[in-house]
């Protein structure tokens, strides 16, 4: 990834008398200043286990933190401080968005920072492997669903060392939720409870050791929104729908046209991209439509990639022959692709639409067919970019209530 392209500003942030700089995108959470959450969280955090005068320690053997998770790492505010405030402290950056991993890593840079630090896509626990963390620090999302949540404040007892904490903060919206599900458990001792207008911190500890290993959250079923039917070309698809990604229930018009314009595609395909695709709907009918012997997912979230395959596994296509790339690009390995089709994100850079279109050029392979749905503003965007890098021929169009969808062939 190359920073310019998503690249926002670069805002700055002082907490005890220590400065700090993040460069941040527009895509991420809270791209204009830190958010006033995390730093409430922070502040408690800083109180509690100041590496200068504790108030009284994280750990009851009067140890600060060795190893740390910033769970939801965003763009690694949460993590970079306490990193700062502990520069023997190993830590690990986790998110599902690819882009904030980047985001993190640039950070992490930026702020000279020596630790030790580690950073890995995961969805809430499911890929944290280690199990001895210190503290568990995160600014819990509020759109997850209550079995999702459970998960978050729950599962951190599988990845805690003895006495280890965890400090979260939530936002009311979900605060009672939250507060039921951490009073309720014997097994938990809240150490700190702040609440403000808007926001909840807690800091809790687990009384006993985590007496067995839970299964994966994606793959038990906790992110289970819906079983939702796809009526398509005559065609009927069965999907299980997940929380946190849109259309967990109908179709949007940018989806909607996209797949009214699939016939335009050439079939058979020997391999195939779907960039963003969400709950599994575009793949599903790629994959009826287009006979690919390959799909390639490639999508900055991990959990639209797992939630599609999980649907193309359902509808019986091949696991073997799905690959999945947790990117914010369109550029693979495996070249060249026979098509690449996909709904594409409105209000980015038009230096991000031109990287895109550049890559799509180079992974296509020669008349390689682009297929891409979104606003009309957007695609009228990409077709400018194109008649200056031309690349690709105009094959077919169609605008319908505000949305539009172009089919471009590789020259």
């Amino acid at each position: 990834m190359t920073q310019d392209q998503f690249y926002k500003q670069t805002i700055s942030f002082t907490l005890n008398r220590q400065s700090y700089s993040f460069n941040v995108s527009q895509e991420l959470f809270s791209s204009h200043a830190i958010d006033v959450g995390t730093q409430r969280l922070l502040r408690t955090l800083l109180r509690t286990i100041s590496p200068v005068r504790p108030v009284h320690s994280i750990q009851s053997n009067g140890q600060t933190p060795k190893k740390i998770l910033d769970l939801g790492c965003g763009y690694g505010p949460i993590g970079i401080v306490l990193a700062k405030q502990h520069p023997r402290a190993q830590v690990h950056f986790v998110d599902r968005d690819a882009l904030a991993i980047e985001y993190a890593k640039q950070n992490v840079n930026l702020n000279y920072l020596k630790n030790k630090c580690q950073f890995y896509p995961s969805l809430g626990f499911d890929s944290v492997k280690d199990k001895d963390f210190d503290l568990i620090a995160s600014n819990i999302p509020a759109k997850v669903g209550a079995q999702v949540l459970e998960h978050f404040l729950y599962d951190a007892q599988q990845h805690l060392s003895k006495d280890g904490l965890v400090a979260i903060v939530v936002v009311d919206e979900i605060n009672k939720i939250v507060n039921k599900l951490l009073t309720e458990n014997e097994n938990i001792k809240i150490t700190l409870k702040k609440s403000w207008p808007g926001h909840h911190v807690y800091h809790y500890e687990f009384l006993t050791s985590a007496s067995q290993t839970t299964p994966p959250a994606f793959e038990s079923g906790k992110y289970v929104r819906a079983k939702h039917n796809l009526y398509w070309d005559n065609h009927e698809f069965q999907l299980t729908t997940t929380y946190h990604l849109r259309e967990f229930d109908q179709l949007g018009f940018d989806t909607q046209l996209l797949l009214n314009n699939l016939e335009n595609v050439a079939a058979p395909v020997q391999s195939v991209i779907v960039i963003n695709p969400g709950q599994g709907y575009i793949p599903l009918a790629v994959a009826k439509k287009t006979i690919p012997q390959k799909i390639i997912l490639v999508d900055r979230d991990l959990q639209a990639l797992k939630t599609s395959r999980a649907n193309l596994v359902q509808a019986e296509y091949p696991a073997e022959n799905i690959i999945l790339n947790h990117q914010v690009n369109w550029d693979i390995e495996a070249k060249p692709i026979s098509a690449l089709i996909g709904v594409i994100p409105e209000k980015q850079s038009i230096q991000v639409y031109e990287m895109w279109l550049e890559q799509a050029s180079e992974i296509l392979e020669s008349m390689g067919q682009l297929l891409l749905s979104s606003t009309s503003t957007t695609i009228y965007k990409l077709e400018k970019i194109n008649k200056k890098q031309k690349h690709f021929e105009v094959v077919a169009r169609e605008k319908n209530k505000g949305m539009s969808c172009v089919l471009f062939q590789r020259r």
